[in-house]
């Protein structure tokens, strides 16, 4: 039974394992502003402690507004020990729209090391279909560089989970960083998933590419022997390793050499050219 009760601040500790890392700066300003003026309007739950104090359940970021504007008392409802918790921690922040999915899923992580890395008990705590659970604990399982960018907002997480089923590490990096800087959408991101696993799948499948080092053996005339176009695609875009001066097909620019398709483009012209590629204007 909940019990309603006002409770010194400093009798109140912050969460042993908190569901979100960081605050909205603005957001939080505009608690304190709320709070400063018209009190704690929703109490906060609290669960007792073996040694007095209170472990802060449901509420963590109006107890640290309650700190920031200086009041001594918070309204609060003392709430039984149990594995509800963990559940009603979710249920009050997860489903909002400022929870972090990198919060997410570092507070899933957390609960599958404690519960004996087993998924199934993380979701019986936790109150969530199997599919949530697991799909944020891949994330922290995916590619850092793709966490990272999740984590600061540079993309969604639909697209986060696309970059991650990325066979190469290469097309994801690339794909990503495109992301970053033009948008993408998780259907867009899933579409160019799928050519790039085919071209990965491609360039396992075909010979290995001719060595210019060595030459071709007397009388062989093997078209399959030799590299074609096809299988320059099959290679990362990457930017050129050449020193010899290569112009631009757009612009005739000389900086930054990117190879596409055995052909070289300036960064602008690589990024106009790629736009487009976006718009649907050039194949």
């Amino acid at each position: 039974m909940l019990k309603l009760r006002s409770i010194p601040v400093d009798q109140l500790r912050d969460p042993i394992n908190p569901v979100r890392t960081m605050f909205d700066e603005d957001a939080m300003n505009d608690l304190c502003r709320s709070i400063r003026d018209n009190g704690v309007l929703q109490p906060l739950r609290v669960r007792p402690l073996e040694d007095g104090a209170f472990e802060v359940v449901v509420g963590h970021r109006r107890l640290i507004a309650c700190r920031i504007v200086g009041k001594v008392e918070v309204p609060c409802l003392v709430v039984d020990q149990g594995a509800g918790v963990d559940a009603e921690r979710i249920a009050e922040n997860a489903d909002r729209e400022d929870m972090a999915p990198t919060d997410e899923a570092r507070y899933y992580r957390r609960l599958f090391e404690e519960l004996g890395q087993d998924v199934d008990k993380v979701c019986e705590r936790v109150k969530r279909p199997r599919s949530r659970v697991e799909g944020r604990l891949l994330l922290l399982q995916g590619d850092p560089k793709v966490f990272a960018a999740l984590e600061a907002g540079e993309i969604g997480t639909g697209v986060a989970e696309e970059l991650n089923a990325f066979h190469r590490e290469a097309g994801r990096h690339f794909h990503l960083d495109f992301a970053i800087r033009c948008g993408a959408t998780r259907a867009q991101v899933k579409e160019w998933r799928a050519r790039d696993n085919a071209v990965a799948a491609q360039a396992a499948a075909a010979p290995p590419p001719l060595d210019p080092t060595t030459s071709p053996a007397p009388g062989n005339t093997n078209a399959a022997a030799l590299e074609t176009p096809y299988a320059a695609m099959a290679r990362p875009w990457e930017i050129s390793s050449s020193l010899e001066p290569r112009e631009c097909l757009m612009c005739g620019a000389q900086d930054q050499e990117y190879r596409m398709f055995r052909e070289y483009f300036c960064a602008p012209c690589a990024q106009k050219h790629l736009v487009a590629m976006k718009q649907g204007k050039a194949g």
